[in-house]
């Protein structure tokens, strides 16, 4: 079952979500929690090349233990083996009292609830462990593709290693972890800090050589998710397509030639819209 997972992610990460004007993959960006285990350990799939691993860490801003301060359930984050020397996880995220929603509250330290509804009437709870703190990076990591679509898989996985914080540095984390530079064994590149990651992203360009997109295509976003497609007049065009900002095609039209102004419009539930053309 391992071999089959680890080929799935290879090729998603190696061939899936393609560049909207190149076509070139850019990778799908797996992400995996490394383990409850407190111990240290190589775990299946956050520790493969392909896929960001992530422990969790405290309020306090140290790695759950079970002597840590912070343990509630006697477990905590496992950790990088004492022999590995290649950083097989990649970092850290809050994953104590993270507030989340439980229908059942069995997900949960500590739950509302009334005497006459055992689950409270708000379905709030409070989440711990590698579960809550993994879908934190892979947020991170959904933002970072927002911001510029082109990114490849691991361009955001290095942005996300660069922009953690190094905490508690020689008390009591090495961030030179059997000679890897700036990685801890409990703490991997650090524990992450959204702003830092995303700060240095920058919006991406479609890098037309040519003429201008605009001369061909226009993509106006009009309100209640309706955009509207312009084609500019006396131009031909062999095929034109339109993605969304996680470059899914969504509209595909081939062999247009437009005497006058062309409007097309279409209804999408998405923040942006991309225009691909073969002249």
């Amino acid at each position: 079952i391992e071999n089959s997972l680890k080929s799935r992610i290879d090729n998603a990460t190696n061939n899936g979500r393609l560049h909207p004007v190149s076509g070139t993959p850019l990778g799908i960006v797996c992400v995996a929690g490394t383990g409850n285990s407190d111990s240290e350990a190589s775990h299946f799939p956050a520790n493969l090349d392909n896929v960001i691993g992530v422990g969790w860490s405290d309020p306090d801003d140290y790695r759950v233990s079970q002597s840590g301060n912070w343990n509630l359930f006697n477990n905590g984050s496992t950790f990088t083996p004492n022999n590995s020397n290649v950083p097989l996880y990649d970092v850290v995220a809050p994953g104590t009292l993270i507030m989340v929603l439980s229908y059942t509250g069995s997900f949960s330290i500590s739950h509302t609830s009334d005497n006459n509804n055992q689950w409270g009437t708000n379905y709030r709870s409070y989440g711990y462990g590698g579960s809550v703190a993994t879908p934190i990076v892979s947020s991170i990591a959904a933002m970072a593709i927002e911001k510029n679509y082109t990114l490849s898989y691991g361009a955001i996985r290095d942005y996300i290693r660069n922009g953690a914080d190094k905490v508690h540095v020689n008390n009591p984390y090495n961030y030179n972890f059997n000679g890897i530079n700036g990685y801890s064994q409990e703490m991997f590149f650090g524990r992450v800090n959204c702003s830092q990651i995303l700060a240095p992203i920058r919006p991406a360009s479609l890098d037309i050589d040519s003429e201008s997109l605009d001369n061909y295509i226009k993509v106006n976003s009009l309100k209640n998710n309706v955009y509207e497609i312009e084609l500019s007049k006396k131009r031909v065009i062999k095929e034109y397509k339109l993605f969304d900002i996680s470059s899914r095609l969504i509209l595909s039209i081939e062999k247009h030639n437009t005497q006058s102004n062309t409007i097309h419009k279409l209804r999408y539930i998405c923040d942006n819209l991309f225009a691909q053309i073969n002249k």
